[in-house]
């Protein structure tokens, strides 16, 4: 995906949909990828009077399943354990407690 292919995707599904959900007004959420906030974007949300809401650089993922990922991720590995096979690790996930 690049901005071209973003901006397009935004116009043909947020500005048809967004009337729609909304009351007229809204602000629209995005996180800062790259993508996001190029100038091929940043100008066609101008352009079409897109409120963006502002999202700090490094803040947390917006999508709530990278972060159980990461939970996950920080129990299965916690105290640096290192699995030495696909088994060990299953083995490890499915371990009660």
């Amino acid at each position: 995906m690049n901005s071209a292919s973003y901006v397009d995707i935004l116009a043909d599904n947020l500005l048809p949909e967004a009337p729609l959900i909304t009351s007229g007004y809204f602000l629209f959420l995005q996180d800062n990828a790259s993508l996001h906030v190029s100038h091929t974007s940043k100008s066609w949300f101008d352009a079409n009077f897109v409120k963006l809401l502002d999202w700090p650089a490094r803040s947390p993922d917006l999508n709530p399943v990278e972060n159980l990922w990461g939970i996950l991720a920080h129990e299965v590995y916690k105290n640096g354990i290192q699995y030495q096979n696909k088994q060990e690790l299953m083995s490890s996930i499915k371990k009660p407690g």
